[in-house]
């Protein structure tokens, strides 16, 4: 059996959730237009939200899906991150 850190969370879980929420504050805090509607990023966001529900919904099993669409979309605007990115645990 992996070690529980290995292990992906549960979609349903209590961990799973939580680790989502923490995932979108810091890319709330890297691209504070994030859920600011009528901005480009939130809108390529949201675009970007439904195109992977539609072609890849696996997509939304690693819980820092956030954090990876919003660093995506804004390479595409050429949008820089308000503060320095930090990797994630």
């Amino acid at each position: 059996m992996a070690p529980a850190f290995a292990r992906p969370h549960h979609k349903d879980s209590a961990a799973y959730t939580a680790a989502v929420k923490a995932s979108t504050a810091k890319a709330m805090a890297m691209f504070p237009d994030y859920d600011v509607a009528g901005t480009p990023i939130h809108q390529a966001i949201q675009d970007e939200i439904q195109r992977q529900k539609e072609i890849n919904p696996t997509y939304f099993k690693n819980p820092e899906w956030p954090e990876q669409i919003a660093r995506a979309c804004a390479a595409v605007l050429g949008i820089e991150p308000a503060r320095p990115m930090q990797a994630s645990k």
